[in-house]
């Protein structure tokens, strides 16, 4: 029957392919002239990502920043070794040049919510460092220390009339309020919470880019099959070949982008050639949204849930049969003194896999601060503290054996569970007054509250 057709229509197939090929050449033309303003498209949304991505490099490494000019200040209220006091003004003379100009940073962000999120970081930053100069100031006011001299970003902090009347220990212990208090620890949450909304703003200006590249790609092909359309009305022998490699691949294209799925790479080189251009572009931006997902819940340096996660984990367990579990690394700025920031870095780390092992994989285990851990675990109840024990106590013989270049720590654990209390907030509570009253006795154990 096929050899009947060629046969029967050899003549006109001859001529019908003739047509196609000037059809398909002139389909060409115009199909490559569409290209350009499509893949300008294209690099512009793939420069707007490399652009966001780049604005969130730049807030990391001012919150870095921070966090290490917050550990500098910490240290010399706490140490009030000088030496520590130079670190901190050389550090932070760093950072101003840095960020000679404050409102650049903000300006190159074209999303007026974005933007938003960033005025209040840079406030939040403002309002941390001023906190920050003004404990130091005061330390070395009750030590005597003249910051004329060595200390440029001292000499201008003004101390209020009421601190100046205070005797130095006074003067000491408000320092320590100032940078271990409630009202500082509520400004470095509110940072958090900031960059963590910067975060979120900056994906979904990425999917708005990607749905703008996704219409001008739909524009594209719309034209495209209005051109075709309208020579099939002409040339209504070259219609099979038409519907076969141009018009269903286009439909198929139109419909993947549509509905947001990888795109099947088959039709016309043009077709072929779009379809590719979009399955890139959507695996890019697929992995943007995955690492931008993964970093605003994760900490960078130990792979577990990070503080945002924590609050967020525990607000939606607030059923019962929940218990938590707080832990501290003892004496965590002594190794870091002793053996340098990344054998501390080290020790966090493995800190954090000696943990994750330990318990069970349902349960989540979290690391909320600098030494700080929390681990919530679901379906848990107060008769299985000899269960918790046992467990706490195999994790804490791990640590305090070195390994290799990681030197041993032992740790402060606090255990609450929640059918002792009454919600979440005093759950924390619970578990922190039992961390509390291991510190307070010596460190290295584990303590369970008690109603």
């Amino acid at each position: 029957m096929e050899n009947d057709y060629n046969q029967k229509f050899a003549v006109s197939l001859q001529t019908v392919i003739v047509v196609m090929l000037i059809i398909v050449f002139a389909c060409s033309i115009v199909f490559l002239s569409l290209m350009p303003g499509t893949a300008g498209k294209i690099a512009e949304s793939g420069n707007t990502t490399d652009a966001i991505v780049q604005l969130e490099n730049n807030v990391f490494d001012m919150k870095r920043e921070l966090n290490e000019l917050n550990e500098l200040a910490r240290t010399y209220i706490v140490t009030e070794n000088v030496e520590e006091a130079v670190l901190y003004s050389n550090e932070l003379e760093t950072s101003e040049m840095k960020r000679a100009n404050p409102t650049l940073l903000e300006n190159t962000v074209e999303d007026e919510t974005a933007r938003l999120h960033l005025i209040s970081i840079a406030d939040l930053r403002r309002q941390l460092m001023e906190e920050q100069c003004y404990a130091i100031r005061l330390v070395m006011q009750a030590n005597g220390v003249d910051p004329q001299n060595r200390f440029v970003y001292f000499r201008d902090v003004k101390l209020s009339g009421s601190d100046l009347r205070h005797m130095p220990d006074e003067q000491r212990w408000i320092a320590r309020q100032r940078l271990f208090g409630e009202s500082y620890n509520s400004l470095l949450i509110q940072m958090e919470r900031q960059i963590a909304l910067f975060k979120q703003r900056m994906m979904v200006v990425i999917e708005n880019s990607q749905l703008e590249n996704s219409e001008a790609l739909l524009s594209g092909m719309k034209s495209g099959r209005q051109l075709v359309l309208i020579m099939f009305g002409i040339l209504l022998a070259s219609m099979i070949f038409m519907l076969a490699f141009v018009v269903q691949p286009i439909y198929r294209l139109i419909f993947e982008i549509r509905y947001g799925t990888f795109a099947e790479v088959k039709g016309a080189d043009e077709i072929r050639y779009l379809a590719s251009t979009y399955n890139h572009f959507r695996g890019q931006m697929d992995n943007v949204k995955l690492k931008l997902s993964y970093e605003a819940s994760h900490d960078a340096l130990t792979g577990l849930y990070n503080r945002s996660a924590y609050d967020e984990y525990s607000q939606l367990n607030q059923k019962r049969g929940i218990a938590l579990i707080l832990i501290d690394v003892d004496l965590f700025k002594r190794i870091n003194d002793e053996f340098g920031h990344e054998a501390g870095d080290r020790v966090l780390t493995r800190v954090g896999k000696v943990l994750k092992r330990t318990f069970r994989e349902s349960d989540k285990v979290f690391r909320v601060g600098g030494d700080e851990f929390a681990i919530i675990l679901v379906g848990v109840a107060s008769s299985r503290v000899n269960v918790l024990r046992d467990k706490i106590a195999d994790a804490a013989k791990i640590l305090s054996e070195p390994e290799k270049d990681t030197p041993g720590v032992t740790l402060s654990v606090g255990v609450a569970f929640s059918d002792q209390v009454n919600d979440r907030r005093e759950l924390f509570k619970a578990a922190d007054r039992a961390l509390y009253m291991i510190k307070r006795n010596g460190r290295n154990g584990c303590g369970f509250y008690k109603a």
